[in-house]
């Protein structure tokens, strides 16, 4: 230990040695040791540790007064220290010897008489004394290490809040500037506003990026259900092991339950209504409801915190529910922790509740600003964190970096265009050998962490304010001033706005540079609505889930032939082999010209198995065509499919959103193949179009994949067989039939001999389509994981250019089977439609010979090894109220036993079909989904133009609104100005019309038909594909051309009207009204006739064109808004 003197004297020597001002010095030490009082023990530790600091320190700079002698004081200093301190060793770094430089500031500020001379220092003269000042100081022995900010082993974050609407865009941007600025890892959120109909749009725009949303409705089936709703937003890593909405009566309140390493967390939110609300019940029934709540959670076995909005005075110790609830918290051993004014009124209603030996010591504190009347609560836990998600490694190559001219010179130059090899494997692997090592050299391949970005909307103006912000925050922690306060939110509020802004500005600016290209335009649509979600794949690991897809489509496959196979079905009835004229030996050879078109009209979408990707083989398609052309054609004269074009990367999808991600029945493969593959079979299916068309072979019933034929003709033709049902007082029993794996279960043996005796394919032909068929490979492609190749003895692959083609061919004897049972059908792919009418007393019959029928149906399939799927198919009775009332027996039992009652509705090629064909919850789900992408589009109609948000309504609700519309023609005003309602609302949200204003004048702005007349439009338009080109069959029996007359309108096409009936229905019907609205047509407009050549039949386009104006002029005949032409009153008298 030294005493007071030496330290003196050691000072003095330290000082006079080192300082310019030694006087100076000797002062400020003296002065330090008559202020401080003697330290107790003070160690040489401390003093060599400064020493040693000053002496490095001075090595650095020249200060007056060392001179020559400086090594050598250093040298003498530092060896009298190890020999005072006994040899014990110090460390520079340590914190128990000696100062760093980011530690001088800090201790000289807490020492009593260091903070003194720090005030009284000029700040241009602090630098050149700050050593001997901290070296005074450390001597003098008053020296305590400064603790710095106390920092908490608090790691999880929680808010508590009562937002008061989540699908608010400011309340949106509040939140995500939370989540930013305070490191919030989990958001409790009351009244969040969000119903079942709430879109995906809105709720992509909710959570801020890295956050998950969990939502629960209230439930809508309580009365006084509007608003209220609880959610969370969860950030990543942390996962949610268990969700629980609690149905309650009192209350909304929803869980979840987290995994940690700790042990699981249990969060519940809780909003319970104010008194005197629709919603609120008696305290007493809150008060039951909140029990039980309670004691769920105590038995638990983990932590839990309760976080929400209780309406209860907290603060009111005169309040009885309040005085009630804290008795109860007591006994049960629960704290609530809030103490401060969490409303706007000053009162504590928003608690946060936990046990009262929890170890999650939560520390509170509330936010000034906020978007709704309650302000936020940020909750501090002290929990171990989960582990970090390892960085994802992507992959890619800078293709937009390629100079396109030298890559263009170096495939010219290449052995793929100099030397190209004669024999077709040979050639294929040179193409992809060449072009992959000059992609490889023009873009190689980059492995890179992904990192998370920055939005791209946020500009240096926004991290200016955002700065501004945080500056703000931070001067009213200090001091709690009312004006810093106010000062903070307006700042808050412009950063917000700026927000808003900027995001408006951005989408605009990318809609506008790519207002030319419709694929960059709705990707950026997308983007705005969050349509662009990830896929839905199952939880476990990528390698994992890959195999286990690979084996479950593969075994899936042999379960259904096996079951087939098993089956003690009876043979099928034969069916006789149609005669053949022509036959189809080979298949012609292709042009460069026709490989143009076909390479510019595909699509840009990319495969793994590709060695370049498309849109960069496009552009050099000028030096590639010559290739590609010898590619195709050598496939084709030597009926060979080359064994690189058989394999097949699937990909899976889920058939239905909202079905268990976890089951892999739910999921379909579709399988990605190479570009080459893919124009090779299109070049194939022209040549067998062309084929089938020439001869005639294309089943008439078949509507799939043919040209004039679509799913609206279909079912137009059904709807007319109905409605005159209906009006012969009959009943039609609809049975829709569907396949169980359809493409993957057929027999390559049998189509090939189908190919052969139904449609004449032989020889060449037929051999590239058998090594089309034979030898497929396919491996599941999930992320970067690939499973092993497998091979596929059966089906057609999901994804090709000839699966659906092929199937097709494959089930056309069917048709020939049906029309042998009695029954009337139509086929569309794989979906098929058996319908029979009959009169009341005729049901027994008429059953019989249903299901007879689909005995001979399912004995047809299982002999083609095609299974009928007894859990989808559906079966009903279409006719009047007092017809189906007659019926005592509404079902009908499958071949194999099962039994299907008869539905009120059903689904048919996405037209939803009722017993009485009202099509009335038709138009319900269709005006639901049609509002859905209506508000969408309000939501995003600030950001976009005028132009594109005519187009979005034009291809998202109208697409809906004109699907099958024939099939609406003369349904009752109260349907059809349902969906007159759901487009006036898409005129407004276009227009940004009020919602109360005119609609006419929008709409004639708009130049949109009305729905009444677009209905009219779509049947006028398909009677005149049925005139002028006499398909599709089934519709074209349905029109009658009247004879000609030695009249003036002999000129133009009348068609016959059938005879008039009783019944209301037959208006309804495309055989009665379909010459009613043709008659009605302009003369001009209708197709002259055949043998009038002073006249020229028109165009579609040009019909269409002429339609359109005649109906818009119909619609809109000069509109005047009465309300302002009404004369002005008369003056009283």
């Amino acid at each position: 230990m030294l005493s007071t003197q030496y330290r003196f004297i050691f000072a003095a020597c330290v000082v006079v040695t080192f300082s310019a001002v030694p006087l100076m010095s000797l002062m400020l030490y003296a002065l330090i040791s008559l202020t401080n009082p003697a330290h107790p023990s003070l160690s040489l530790a401390p003093i060599l540790g400064g020493l040693t600091y000053q002496i490095v320190s001075c090595l650095a700079r020249d200060p007056p007064g060392c001179g020559r002698l400086r090594p050598a004081l250093c040298l003498c200093f530092l060896f009298l220290g190890f020999i005072l301190s006994a040899g014990s060793p110090f460390d520079l770094n340590a914190d128990q010897y000696g100062l760093t430089a980011t530690q001088e500031f800090a201790r000289l500020n807490s020492c009593r008489i260091g903070s003194l001379l720090v005030s009284l220092v000029p700040r241009r003269r602090l630098s050149s004394i700050q050593s001997f000042t901290v070296l005074c100081i450390l001597l003098a022995g008053d020296i305590e290490l400064n603790p710095g900010p106390v920092l908490s082993n608090a790691n999880f974050n929680i808010c508590s809040l009562n937002i008061r609407s989540l699908v608010n865009q400011d309340h949106i941007v509040f939140v995500h500037d939370l989540a930013s600025s305070h490191q919030i890892n989990c958001f409790v959120l009351c009244e969040t506003w969000i119903s079942d109909i709430t879109s995906p749009a809105e709720l992509g725009s909710i959570p801020p990026p890295g956050f998950d949303l969990f939502s629960c409705p209230r439930d809508s089936r309580i009365p006084g259900a509007k608003g209220g709703g609880l959610g969370f937003l969860l950030k990543k890593p942390y996962t949610i092991v268990t969700m629980d909405s609690y149905k309650l009566s009192s209350c909304d309140a929803f869980s979840i339950t987290l995994k940690l390493p700790s042990g699981n967390l249990t969060i519940l939110g809780l909003y319970r209504p104010p008194a005197g609300t629709t919603y609120a019940q008696p305290f007493s029934v809150f008060m039951s409801e909140f029990e039980n709540v309670a004691a769920k959670l105590s038995s638990l076995g983990h932590q839990f915190v309760i976080a929400g909005d209780f309406n209860i005075h907290w603060d009111n110790n005169n309040d009885s529910c309040k005085l009630q609830i804290a008795s109860f918290l007591d006994a049960t051993n629960l704290t609530q922790h809030v103490n401060f004014p969490t409303h706007d009124g000053g009162h504590v209603i928003d608690w946060c509740i936990t046990h009262e030996q929890t170890t999650l010591s939560p520390q509170l504190s509330a936010y000034p600003v906020s978007v709704s009347d309650h302000f936020p609560i940020f909750i501090a836990l002290d929990v171990s964190p989960p582990e970090p998600l390892p960085p994802k490694q992507i992959s890619y190559r800078r293709i937009c970096k390629i100079d396109l001219e030298q890559f263009m010179i170096d495939i010219g130059n290449s052995c793929l265009i100099t030397h190209p090899p004669p024999d077709l494997p040979s050639l294929i692997d040179c193409y992809n050998n060449t072009l992959i090592a000059i992609l490889d050299r023009h873009a190689p391949l980059i492995v890179a962490s992904k990192k998370g970005s920055r939005n791209s909307w946020y500009t240096p103006l926004l991290h200016k304010l955002k700065v501004a912000c945080r500056k703000a925050e931070r001067l009213w922690n200090k001091s709690h001033s009312d004006v810093l306060l106010e000062c903070f939110r307006a700042k808050l509020k412009a950063y917000h706005a700026n927000i808003k802004t900027a995001k408006e500005q951005f989408f605009q600016n990318r809609l506008q540079s790519c207002s030319g290209n419709p694929r960059a335009l709705w990707k950026t649509v997308k983007d705005l609505l969050h349509r662009n979600s990830p896929s839905v794949l199952p939880s476990s690991a990528p390698g994992t889930a890959a195999d286990a897809f690979s084996t479950y489509f593969t075994d899936k496959i042999i379960r259904l032939r096996s079951v087939i196979n098993g089956s003690n079905h009876v043979s099928p009835p034969h069916i006789a082999t149609p005669p053949l004229n022509k036959f189809l030996t080979d298949f012609s050879p292709v042009s460069v010209e026709e490989v143009d078109k076909l390479l510019n009209s595909s699509p840009d979408k990319q495969c793994c198995l590709d060695p370049i990707p498309t849109h960069l083989l496009k552009k050099c398609s000028s030096v590639l065509l010559p290739t590609l052309t010898n590619i195709v054609n050598l496939s084709l004269s030597t009926g060979c499919f080359p064994d690189s074009f058989k394999k097949s990367l699937i990909t899976p999808l889920i058939k239905k959103q909202g079905l268990d991600r976890e089951s892999l029945s739910n999921y379909r493969p579709i399988s990605n193949l190479s570009f080459l593959s893919k124009l090779t079979e299109k070049v194939i299916k022209s040549r067998l179009l062309v084929y089938l068309d020439a001869n005639s072979l294309y089943n008439s019933s078949q509507s799939a994949y043919t040209k004039l034929r679509s799913t609206e003709t279909v079912l137009l033709h059904l709807h007319d067989c109905l409605t005159r049902a209906i009006a012969n007082q009959q009943i039609t029993g609809l049975c829709l039939l569907d396949l169980s794996a359809a493409f993957d279960t057929i027999d390559h043996t049998i189509l090939l001999d189908r190919l052969s005796s139904w449609f004449g394919i032989r020889d060449t032909a037929l051999s590239w389509l058998r090594s089309y068929l034979c030898s497929r490979m396919c491996s599941v492609k999930i992320g970067d994981c690939i499973s092993e190749s497998i091979v596929l003895p059966h089906g057609v692959p999901q994804g090709s250019v000839l699966g659906p083609l092929l199937f097709i061919l494959y089930t056309t004897p069917l048709s020939s089977l049906i029309d042998t049972l009695s029954m009337r059908h139509h086929l569309y792919a794989d979906d098929t439609q058996l319908f029979i009418s009959f009169l009341p007393r005729d049901f027994t019959d008429s059953i019989a010979i249903v299901q007879s029928a689909l005995g001979s149906i399912s004995s047809w399939m299982a002999a083609n090894f095609l299974s009928l799927n007894a859990s989808k198919t559906e079966f009903m009775l279409i006719g009047n109220r007092q017809q189906l009332a007659k019926l005592n027996q509404t079902g009908l039992t499958l071949p194999d036993g099962s039994l299907i009652e008869s539905s009120k509705t059903a689904r048919n090629l996405g037209i939803v079909f009722d017993n009485h064909l009202t099509f009335h919850e038709h138009i319900t789900q269709l005006s639901k989904a049609c509002f859905y992408h209506i508000r969408d589009l309000r939501r995003i109609r600030s950001s976009i133009d005028y132009s594109t948000a005519c187009l979005i309504a034009t291809s998202i609700v109208h697409s809906k609104l004109d699907y099958c519309n024939s099939l609406y023609l003369n349904l009752p005003d109260c349907e059809l100005n349902r969906l007159q309602f759901v487009q006036n609302s898409l005129a407004r949200a276009v227009c940004k019309t009020p919602r109360y204003a005119h609609v006419t004048p929008v709409l004639k702005s708009l130049h949109w038909l009305k729905v009444r007349q677009r209905i009219t439009y779509k049947v006028a338009s398909l009677t005149y594909g049925v005139v002028q080109t006499s398909q599709p069959p089934y519709l074209a029996d349905l029109i009658v051309v009247r004879s000609r007359t030695s009249t003036r309108s002999s000129r133009f096409l009348t068609l016959a009207r059938p005879p008039a009936s009783r019944s209301r229905i037959t208006n309804r019907s495309f055989y009665h009204e379909a010459p009613v609205i043709w008659n009605s047509l302009p003369p001009e407009m209708r197709i002259p006739a055949i043998d009038c050549s002073s006249h020229s039949s028109l165009s579609r386009e040009q019909f269409q064109t002429r339609l359109k104006t005649y109906l818009f002029r119909l619609s809109f005949p000069d509109w005047v808004d009465h309300r302002q032409a009404r004369p002005p009153p008369k003056p009283p008298r």
